[in-house]
């Protein structure tokens, strides 16, 4: 999963064509509060946004900064789709528990618990990928 998501992840980055990009994002959530579907969406945000952005945040810094007013765009989402399969293959390899949205086993506090070390793992690995992006 790791080395597919940061192929794409690059793929993508290299067609922008904005000159004014100053930050990309990676938005982590999980479908239907399931942290056994962790997702990933790409975008990014450029000065001209942040500038655009100014009069309707309390200050340059937020309206640059915070991601309410980013152009909230997606380049790539990875995770549902035609990429559910890579996550699934992921935690399994990684010996996490799938579950489905309306599984009774959601009714364990131990499953909760196990499950929710799955968004701790995914972040490292966009962590890690970030990090050999920006060595590359």
């Amino acid at each position: 999963m790791k080395e597919l998501l940061k192929k794409l992840i690059i793929q993508n980055i290299q067609n922008w064509t904005d000159d004014d990009i100053y930050a990309i994002s990676l938005y982590v959530w999980d479908y239907n509060d399931n942290p056994c579907k962790p997702n990933v969406i790409l975008g990014y945000n450029t000065e001209t946004q942040a500038k655009e952005q100014e009069e309707n945040a309390s200050s340059k810094r937020e309206a640059r900064w915070n991601y309410a007013f980013w152009l909230q765009n997606s380049f790539l989402e990875f995770g549902s789709g035609d990429t559910q399969e890579e996550v699934k293959k992921w935690l399994d390899e990684n010996e996490f528990p799938f579950y489905e949205d309306d599984d009774d086993a959601w009714n364990d506090e131990d499953v909760i618990d196990e499950a929710s070390e799955i968004t701790e793992e995914f972040v490292g690995v966009l962590i890690e990928i970030v990090q050999e992006i920006h060595e590359s």
